[in-house]
């Protein structure tokens, strides 16, 4: 479960503009995503 995220700013990838999110889970684990209207891909799990 996501206990916080963080929107670090917006990237350019793969020629597609994406807000990127760091979601911290109550596990401890935390992902780098990368979100925009149609797509969630998560980038790094750690």
């Amino acid at each position: 479960m996501v206990i916080d995220e963080v929107k670090l700013g917006i990237v350019n990838y793969q020629d597609k503009i994406y807000t990127a999110i760091r979601e911290i889970y109550d596990t401890g684990e935390w992902k780098l995503v990368f979100v925009n209207e149609q797509e969630r891909i998560i980038i790094l799990t750690h």
